[in-house]
């Protein structure tokens, strides 16, 4: 679904030049690329919603390395994406 996804994402990031992101893909983030983008994702989440909520509806990590898992805690059903 990597096509999907780049879409996805051109869509929500209208002001910003593709030719001087990654190529990669979300699907070959390096360690430091991915913690960047969880920490904004969690400081916007934080701003919007609060800290109490951040705690529900954050990033979250599930298991040890080198088998940690990320992602958000919430039913899917529950979740909407609208640009």
């Amino acid at each position: 679904m990597q096509d999907e996804i780049t879409n996805l994402y051109k869509k929500l990031q209208k002001n910003r030049c593709f030719d001087f992101m990654s190529d990669s893909g979300i699907l070959n983030l390096d360690a430091p690329n991915f913690n960047s983008y969880k920490s904004r994702i969690n400081a916007d989440l934080r701003q919007v919603f609060g800290v109490y909520a951040l705690k529900r509806i954050g990033i979250s990590s599930l298991g040890s390395r080198p088998n940690t898992r990320y992602g958000i805690l919430v039913d899917r059903n529950r979740i909407e994406v609208v640009y």
